[in-house]
């Protein structure tokens, strides 16, 4: 794959370790999960999907820039998703640049 463009995938597991964040000792913080973000940095993607999310930033910034724009017609990163090949779905993240896509497992 000459071709590929490598991007950052973020993959979240639960938040919690128990079902009832801190039911046991009164602190919901003592029962988040350390491991609930796992960052693969060197992964890569078909050019067709870099491409994409760089016109999808590229919108997203004209957009902002737009005066009287309803916040109903926001465009989202989040709006670009892909099923990655037996890894689940995956959105576009706020913090992509053109050069380093990020997803997020959704």
């Amino acid at each position: 794959a000459t071709t590929a463009i490598k991007c950052q995938i973020n993959q979240y597991d639960r938040l919690f370790k128990t079902e009832e964040p801190g039911k046991v000792t009164g602190n919901f913080l003592d029962d988040i999960n350390k491991n609930s973000l796992k960052i693969l940095d060197n992964c890569v993607v078909e050019p067709s999907v870099a491409i994409d999310s760089i016109d999808l930033m590229a919108k997203i910034r004209h957009r902002s820039k737009e005066e009287g724009v309803a916040s109903n017609d926001k465009i989202y990163h989040s709006e670009l998703a892909y099923q990655f090949e037996r890894s689940g779905y995956f959105a576009l993240d706020a913090a992509s640049s053109p050069g380093k896509p990020i997803f997020n497992r959704v």
